[in-house]
This record gives C-alpha cells, sequence and structure tokens, in this order.
C-alpha cells in the first residue's frame, strides 16, 4: 500500500481579494480565500503592514477621500511557504448611494401558497433624485 500526499503544503490562494467602490465615509471590506493547513494572514496597504490586520478580511470602518486609489492586499503563510495575494484597490467617491424603500407588499403582511405578488418600491438618489421604476430590479 502507497500512501501519496501532495509535496507542498504552501497555502494556496483560491479566491483573490476583489477592487472596490464606495462612496465616501461608508465602511468597507476586502477578503479572500486561502487553502492550506495553519495560515497565517497579514495585510498591507500601499506595501506598508497594516498593524492587527491578520485575518482572511480587512475592514476599514469608515472611508475618506484620502483613502482613493489605496491598494490592499494580504500575504497567506504556513510553514510550507507564503503567498501573496493580486492587489485590490480602493475607490472612494463623492456620490452617495440611493437610498429605496419596499412600497408592496407590506411589511407584515400574510400570504398563502399560489398567490401572485406584486412588488413596488420607490427610491431617492443625492444627486439624481427620484428614481424611475426601470431602476429597480427584482
Amino acid at each position: 500500500m502507497q500512501i501519496s500526499y501532495p509535496n507542498s503544503l504552501a497555502p494556496v490562494i483560491t479566491t483573490q481579494p476583489a477592487s472596490k467602490t464606495v462612496s465616501v465615509a461608508y465602511p468597507v471590506s476586502f477578503t479572500f480565500i486561502a487553502s492550506g493547513p495553519s495560515m497565517t494572514y497579514q495585510w498591507s496597504r500601499n506595501g506598508v503592514t497594516i498593524s492587527g490586520a491578520t485575518s482572511a478580511s480587512y475592514t476599514l470602518s469608515t472611508t475618506t477621500l484620502a483613502d482613493d486609489g489605496a491598494q490592499f492586499r494580504v500575504r497567506v503563510t504556513n510553514a510550507y511557504g507564503s503567498k501573496l495575494s493580486n492587489i485590490a484597490v480602493l475607490t472612494v467617491s463623492t456620490n452617495k448611494p440611493p437610498t429605496a424603500q419596499i412600497v408592496t407588499p407590506v411589511a407584515g403582511a400574510t400570504y398563502f401558497g399560489g398567490m401572485v405578488l406584486n412588488y413596488s418600491g420607490s427610491s431617492v438618489d443625492p444627486e439624481s433624485g427620484d428614481l424611475p421604476a426601470s431602476a429597480f430590479t427584482w
């Protein structure tokens, strides 16, 4: 009987962190997925290690215009090696997201099997005003 195993147990990044676009003052999170035994993580911003950023995700609780263009990446390491992720770029915009509200069906309404539900909503964009029904995807 022969037992085979991979000759390398170094970490493998299966999902790279993605670039993000957010409005100023909103939070943003970067995540990635890696596999391998006993891994540790270290995020960096513009090539500088971020103190305490040692998990599979990194979150900025609030963004400023100074964050625009910042580059984030993570190094995952174990006893067999390390891998450096691709760079994820943060874009921070002064454009604010719209606020949306579901109008129908009414919250708390009761439904039964086979019943046809009609949906409607409203939304206001801070820069563009009221949004038309065509702006909604149900």
